[in-house]
């Protein structure tokens, strides 16, 4: 698996960071050879959330 790291991102809309993965988990450092990604100061979500609600019927209740 190759490893990276994502540069200049901001995780779930918080301060700009880097961000390592190594063997496909995220780690506090990467390995001298990583490729490097420049996210530009872009949000990073996790993949695979879905996140679409309808608030005004899931928290009353009510049908769809």
């Amino acid at each position: 698996m190759t490893n990276k790291t994502l540069k200049n991102v901001r995780p779930m809309a918080g301060s700009a960071t880097d961000m390592h993965i190594v063997d496909g988990k995220f780690s506090a450092s990467a390995p001298e050879g990583t490729e490097i990604i420049d996210g530009g100061g872009r949000i990073l979500i996790p993949g695979l959330v879905e996140a679409h609600t309808h608030l005004d019927k899931s928290l009353l209740g009510l049908p769809w």
